[in-house]
Formats: C-alpha cells, sequence, structure tokens
C-alpha cells in the first residue's frame, strides 16, 4: 500500500524528534471520556454522565485496568499541578495507596484529591491547597475510592499577541 503525502510527513517529523533524543508518541488508543466535572475543589454531584465520546491517547500512556477520562474543576489540587479544566486519566483497577491522587464518590458527589492512611490507621482525602481541608473518610460517610489518577492531560493555553 502506497504511503500518502501526510504519513510521509508524520514519519519525518518522528524521526526527527527521535533524532533530538525525544521520545514521540502516538495517539491510537481510544479511552472512554465522561463529560462530567470532578470537583478539585468541595465535592459536588455529578450531574448527567455522558457517555459515548473518547479521548486518543498514545498506547504507551493507557495504564493497564479499566481507564477512563473525566475533567476536573476547581482548583483544590493546584498544588500538584492540576488544574479546573485538565481532563485526568483515571485507572479504577482498585490499587491505590498513600500519596496517589484519586477520584472519589463522597455521598454521590465527586471530587479529586490526594489519598493518605495516618498512623491511626485513618483515611483521609486531602487537597494540595492550603484554603481546603482535608476529608476524613470514615464509616459515618458514604465513600468510596473509584480510581486513581495515572495522567493528566492538559490543553495548551492560547493568547494573543497582545498581551
Amino acid at each position: 500500500m502506497k504511503n500518502t503525502f501526510y504519513e510521509n510527513e508524520a514519519r519525518e517529523v518522528y524521526e526527527m524528534l527521535r533524532q533530538h533524543g525525544l521520545n514521540p508518541m502516538v495517539c491510537d488508543t481510544p479511552v472512554p471520556f465522561y463529560d462530567v466535572d470532578v470537583r478539585a475543589g468541595l465535592p459536588t454531584a455529578p450531574g448527567d454522565i455522558v457517555e459515548g465520546e473518547y479521548l486518543l491517547l498514545p498506547r504507551q500512556l493507557v495504564k493497564m485496568g479499566i481507564t477512563f477520562a473525566v475533567r476536573a474543576k476547581g482548583d483544590s489540587m493546584k498544588d500538584v499541578g492540576i488544574a479546573s479544566g485538565d481532563k485526568l486519566q483515571v485507572c479504577a483497577d482498585g490499587v491505590y495507596g498513600d500519596g496517589d491522587t484519586v477520584v472519589a464518590d463522597i455521598d454521590g458527589e465527586l471530587t479529586v484529591k490526594s489519598y493518605f492512611r495516618d498512623r491511626q490507621g485513618r483515611q483521609w482525602l486531602v487537597p494540595a491547597n492550603e484554603d481546603y481541608d482535608p476529608i476524613a473518610l470514615d464509616e459515618d460517610s458514604a465513600a468510596r475510592i473509584i480510581g486513581r489518577v495515572v495522567e493528566v492531560i492538559k490543553e495548551m493555553p492560547r493568547m494573543s499577541h497582545s498581551e
């Protein structure tokens, strides 16, 4: 089969990047994207979960296990680099531990925080912004960890030349 002009051009760019010591990746693996905001702030109800949309990610970045993507909203995780509008690739394989950033369902409301267990064995969801308080996960809350965040996908902001 004959390569098109664009395939040849893509191969040339790929090889040029490799020659400069970079590791280019092809976005060839569809990952379900749920158009729902996961609060990086105070937990909030997710609203309607819309299925059917996909993000194309490089095969190398798609982790094993059940993987999906959601959108972060808010600023409680700003100190670990998660900004409002970022897409979060979540692995829902049930494996998470101290220090992992997780998406949690707390009494039907979704949030993204860091997971920790203290010396007394209590579990906490901790924001990465001192303006927010940690959330205790105890028997009184109907909380569950949905999955751990394995990638943060950012969109580059656009600026006009006049700014």
